[in-house]
């Protein structure tokens, strides 16, 4: 299996895991290409709250978001938003029990959503990603059920390390903006749940 990227979906990515001090995530819009690749066009930060162990998907968040979609005419794209990818700061790029449920949840029989007319995916690919630049890709297909691990992760075009680099440094402005506008983030020392997550001892 095969996740392609655009460069500027890749490059926002990790430009937000690198400048955000603690974990962060996001959606996507994805396309599936074929029986075994998908492209990711872009990526959007929503509101939420985050500590250094923890960003759980917030349906309220996401509820809010569609509802700014619908105002702005773009209602048809939701349903295209089938990506989830989010950080592990510091930690392994693995995907934790944390990470499962809420994968669990983007399933069909515990969809949600705020607009009637967006329909419950059968499928979702997610990515976790950690400030080391390592990333680790899976997709799940929920009817019937089945999950891809270790997916390969490519950029379409492909993009050298250095232009990489670039790339991510000219995005800084635009994804600093939008970790201060939508993430509130808790620094306090991490809490008894968080501590007892191996990636912190």
């Amino acid at each position: 299996m095969r996740i392609m990227f655009a460069p500027e979906a890749l490059a926002d990515v990790m430009t937000a895991i690198l400048l955000c001090p603690v974990e962060i995530s996001g959606l996507g819009r994805i396309e599936r290409m074929g029986e075994r690749e998908f492209l990711v066009k872009e990526v959007v930060i929503f509101e939420q709250s985050c500590s250094s162990a923890s960003t759980e998907f917030d349906p309220e968040a996401k509820g809010r978001w569609e509802n700014a979609m619908v105002r702005r005419g773009l209602a048809r794209e939701i349903n295209e938003h089938h990506f989830w990818w989010h950080s592990h700061v510091c930690g392994s790029a693995y995907f934790s029990d944390i990470d499962e449920g809420n994968i669990q949840n983007f399933d069909i029989g515990n969809w949600q959503s705020f607009d009637p007319a967006v329909s419950p995916p059968k499928w979702w690919v997610s990515v976790v990603g950690n400030k080391f630049g390592e990333l680790a890709a899976r997709a799940d297909f929920y009817d019937p059920r089945e999950t891809v691990e270790r997916c390969d992760i490519v950029t379409i075009p492909q993009l050298g390390r250095n232009e990489l680099r670039a790339l991510i440094k000219d995005r800084v402005p635009y994804v600093r903006a939008e970790i201060a506008e939508k993430v509130k983030m808790d620094l306090r020392i991490l809490s008894s749940r968080e501590m007892r997550d191996w990636r912190w001892r």
